[in-house]
Order: C-alpha cells, then structure tokens, then sequence
C-alpha cells in the first residue's frame, strides 16, 4: 500500500507577537508598542505605530505589517499590499518575510501565480534556517514543483527540517521512507516519524500513522484505527 505525502502551501501569515518582540531592534519603541498593542486586541494602534516604523526601513515592522494587510486586522485586507510590504522586509533578509512572500507566490495572492518564485523565496529563508522553509523546500524538490524534482535534495531538507519537530516534515519524510523514495524503505523508521508528526496532531501524519495501522506495516495490526482523510484548511501556521 503506498502512502501519501503532502506538499502543504496552505500558508497564511500568522504572527506570534513574542517571537517579533524578541526579536526588537534595540531603540525602535514604536514597533515594540506596536506589538504589544497588537497581543492586547488593539489593532488600529498597533497597524499605526507599525506602518511608522516600517516606513523607517525596519524590517521586522515591514514584514509585520504585510501580516496585517494580508489578515484584514486593523486594516481592510489586501494581499496586493501585503505582498508589497513581504518584498520590503525579504529583500532585506528578514526569513519570515520570505516565507510570507513564497507563500504568496504559490497560491496567487496578491501577485501571479509562479511556483518558481515560491521556491526561490523558500529556499532563502531555508537557507536561513528557518524551519517551515526547509520542510516547504523539500516538498517542492519532492513534487518537482518550480525546481526540477530531486529525491536526493527532498531527503536533505526534509531531513532538516523533520529533526528540527517540523510536523509536516516528519509526514513527508515518512512517506519517503515508507514507499522507498530516495532511500532505502524502512517502514518502521517511517511509522516513527508518521507518530511524531501525529504526535503534534498534523492530521497528515495522523493519517499516514492510522493507514500503517490498518495494514500492519511496520506496527502490530488494528483495523480499529481509521485513518483521518480529510483536512481544514488552516489560516495560521506557525513561524
């Protein structure tokens, strides 16, 4: 029975206000109360003081403020400007940004849909280390989705990204391993990596792990599980 893997781009714009507040350049109050407002519901106060200090050049502000337009939060939503607020802050490095921006290039949200695009600004956040990123990279070079397709590299940065407890990750990368995709099929080291994942309720990964249930690959018989077959769409996934 082969499983399936996932190639997850349903990416749109969350933002855990402690990870931008730790990440506050030293001296820029206006964005630091622009989150804190943001965290406390207060969200034409922090779209103000946010929009002050993106139109400084901060980064971090920019890219804060592509998550607004792209949410509809203190502003009227609009992809196109939060796209335009991404490019400012990913042109300037910021990983989270990139990500923003691949997103919006994959799903044709606020600019033309182009795969390529999307790969090419997951790759550089990933190259950054972030996490997601590396996972999304290594799905694409799975699929074959704009960049040639590359088990050998798919393997690389699922890997990355699965031993960071990237969910996604994890489901992928099992399924690499349980049909022998670029590996040597290992169906009990893929049942591990599908529980980790479903650990962390990826429903993916509760799928796959449910499926290896039912036919007794790789763990003891139970057609009592059922796999989960079906998936919300998220809004939010965590950076």
């Amino acid at each position: 029975m082969k499983l399936r893997w996932v190639l997850l781009l349903v990416f749109a714009v969350a933002v855990a206000g402690g990870l931008y507040l730790t990440h506050t350049p030293a001296g820029d109050a206006e964005l630091a109360k622009g989150l804190k407002a943001y965290k406390q519901g207060n969200l034409e106060e922090a779209k103000s003081l946010t929009m002050k200090a993106a139109m400084r050049g901060n980064a971090l502000a920019q890219g804060f403020l592509g998550v607004l337009y792209a949410t509809g939060e203190g502003v009227e939503q609009d992809y196109s400007e939060a796209v335009k607020w991404y490019r400012k802050a990913a042109e300037q490095g910021n990983a989270i940004a990139q990500v923003n921006l691949g997103d919006a290039y994959q799903n044709a949200r606020g600019v033309a849909q182009d795969s390529a695009m999307a790969f090419s600004w997951f790759k550089k956040a990933a190259n950054q280390n972030h996490v997601m990123a590396q996972g999304l990279v290594g799905a694409m070079y799975l699929d074959g989705r704009g960049v040639e397709q590359s088990e050998v590299e798919a393997l690389k940065w699922l890997s990355k990204a699965a031993d960071q407890n990237d969910a996604l990750a994890q489901a992928n990368l099992g399924v690499m391993y349980y049909n022998g995709r670029g590996v040597e099929p290992d169906v009990e080291k893929a049942v591990k990596l599908f529980r980790l994942s479903a650990l962390q309720l990826n429903k993916f990964g509760q799928y796959n792990l449910g499926a290896a249930y039912i036919t007794g690959q790789g763990v003891e018989q139970d057609s009592k599980v059922v796999p989960i077959s079906s998936r919300p769409r998220r809004c939010c996934i965590p950076v």
